[in-house]
Order: structure tokens, then sequence, then C-alpha cells
């Protein structure tokens, strides 16, 4: 840690010639708020100045979601609608369910609350396969809202929620209980790929 007369001499450093505002400095120089605004007293930042800051809060980091998958970019070379993304996060997570052994049946009905029924050979399981959606910041997330409407899924109608990242060509698996509740989740390594939780009865 630096002496204080030069923690001192920095931020006055910062206010005088990059007119940093106390939230900054402090951030940078891990120097106490009080002692920021007896330091600075006598370099205030001008109304203009003020104005900006204010104008333009400072934009959250966005968080490192992964290195980007061979899927990723075969899909955007072609522009794909998100129409068919669905059908690909579909597939890609179907490909996984049968990797474990797992028998897959599908609605014949566009729009029904389950995507699919799965037996894992001992039980039968309700799934519900979600592209996950990149913001502007922070991690992907996958809404737990029904498409077309804002109404949540139910305890009752699903035991599985699946959501896929096409980025990272990973998929992530909720159950019910975790998400109960919830409009959205975001990407986790606690669901990385957790397909043992279908399995689970039989490990």
């Amino acid at each position: 840690m630096q002496p204080k007369t030069e923690l001192r001499k920095e931020c006055v450093r910062l206010r005088v010639e990059e007119r940093l505002s106390i939230s900054a400095i402090q951030k940078k120089t891990g120097a106490s708020k009080g002692s920021l605004s007896n330091w600075l007293r006598p370099y205030p930042l001008s109304t203009e100045e003020l104005l900006q800051l204010k104008a333009a809060p400072p934009t959250p980091e966005k968080k490192n979601r992964g290195e980007e998958s061979q899927l990723h970019r075969t899909v955007f070379k072609y522009n794909t609608a998100p129409s068919h993304i669905g059908k690909i996060s579909e597939a890609a997570v179907m490909l996984r369910l049968l990797a474990h052994n797992i028998s897959v049946y599908g609605s014949p009905f566009d729009g029904d609350k389950t995507d699919w029924v799965v037996d894992t050979g001992s039980k039968l399981f309700r799934l519900q396969v979600r592209t996950a959606t990149q913001g502007k910041t922070g991690l992907p997330i996958v809404s737990l809202m029904r498409k077309h409407k804002s109404v949540r899924y139910l305890l009752e109608e699903l035991d599985f929620m699946i959501g896929f990242d096409l980025f990272t060509d990973t998929a992530y698996v909720w159950s019910n209980a975790e998400v109960s509740g919830k409009n959205t989740v975001t990407i986790c390594s606690d669901a990385l790929e957790r397909w043992d939780k279908l399995l689970a009865d039989q490990l």
C-alpha cells in the first residue's frame, strides 16, 4: 500500500489531469470517500463536467462467456433466422440426450407446454428447450416464459428446463425446482451439461 502522501498526490493528479469523479478515483486508488472529499475540495469539477458524468454512467463490463464455437461461426455465416436457431438448439440438445442413451419423444403439436418427453430407461421426464440469449452485459440468460406469452412455466408443466448457448455450443440443465418462480435464469457452471440430473436414479 502506498504512503498517504503519495496516495493523495495520485488522487489529486487523477482529478486535475484526467478530471475523474470521486467514485472513479476511489475505484482506481482505494482511497476512502472521506479522504477524497477533503483532498479534492480545492479541485472541483465544473458544472459541465458534472452534467457529463451524470448523463453518461459507466458501462458495466461484459462478462467473458467463453470461446466462440465452430457451430456458432457456421450458423451466423448464413445469417440464420431466429426460428431456425431454435431448431438448431433443439437438435443440439437431442444429440446430447441420445449420447446419454435417453430416448426422446416429441410433441406433434407446435406450441405445446412441453417440447419433449424423454425416457431414461427408468423414468419419464418432460423437457423444455430454450436458446440462451446474450444482452449487452452479463452472461447469457434463458427465458422461463412461454413463447409469445408473458406467462411462466408452472412446476407441474415440466420436469427440466434445458438452455442451449449457441455461442459456446454448450447446454445447461435445470430441474423445475431450481427455476421455480423465476422469469429468467443465467447460465452457470452448476447447470453446465448436467445430464446426470436426469440419470441420478441410475448412478
